[in-house]
């Protein structure tokens, strides 16, 4: 999860040169298993090529590479064989902010939504090789150095599952994220937790489920 907080919460950049480089590492390698990718943009233009937001991909092109090209873009490839799916909403030159999401079944579909609305759905089933690469991990471009993006991004955040529908609809509300999807593990650790047992000092225990504090600095 990158995100900036800064007063101004984004990152511009220039179309020309600037570029986030993020080391690869066993946190990134998460391509082989399902996933989604999602970025929060505000593209100022382009002139008709690749626009990267973000891009984890080898010199086979093994990994994964999310652009604007006038619409959003996003594709998927193990080395041999590969999918791209397309959007259908012209954000290229629209200056306005747009989140869009991509998710990835390894034994389904891979689809792409744009502000919630999915715009594409494409099977990646076929795709069994491995997709993990030792590349570094761009944002605002690619491995080329080519493409630079031509705007803001305020977030990119990569999960290590396929978010449903719902989901989608609640990261592209522009609510906070939730404490659940902060760091990589998906797992649940909030849960079967009580008070049953518990010994306490200047405290009461009412029921498994709450405790009253009645001493000084409670």
């Amino acid at each position: 999860h990158v995100a900036n907080t800064m007063p101004a919460p984004y990152y511009r950049f220039d179309g020309v040169d600037d570029l986030i480089t993020i080391a690869d590492s066993a946190n990134l390698d998460i391509l082989d298993t399902d996933h989604s990718v999602l970025a929060t943009f505000r593209s100022d233009g382009n002139d008709g090529t690749r626009n990267y937001m973000t891009a984890h991909y080898d010199s086979n092109s093994k990994g994964y590479h999310f652009y604007v090209d006038g619409v959003v873009k996003f594709g998927f490839d193990d080395g041999v064989s590969g999918v791209e799916s397309t959007g259908t909403t012209d954000v290229g030159a629209d200056e306005k902010w747009h989140t869009a999401i991509a998710t990835i079944d390894r034994d389904g579909l891979q689809k792409l939504y744009v502000d919630g609305v999915e715009e594409d759905s494409d099977d990646v089933s076929s795709i069994s090789g491995s997709s993990n690469n030792g590349d570094p991990m761009y944002i605002g471009g690619n491995r080329s150095g080519t493409y630079d993006f031509n705007g803001a991004i305020s977030k990119v955040i990569r999960f290590n599952k396929a978010l449903s529908a719902t989901e989608v609809k609640e990261f592209s509300s522009g609510a906070s994220v939730p404490f659940k999807y902060k760091g990589a593990n998906q797992t649940d650790v909030n849960s079967g937790y009580d008070f049953t047992g518990w010994s306490t000092n200047t405290a009461t225990a009412n029921n498994s489920d709450t405790f009253t504090q009645s001493g000084a600095n409670g």
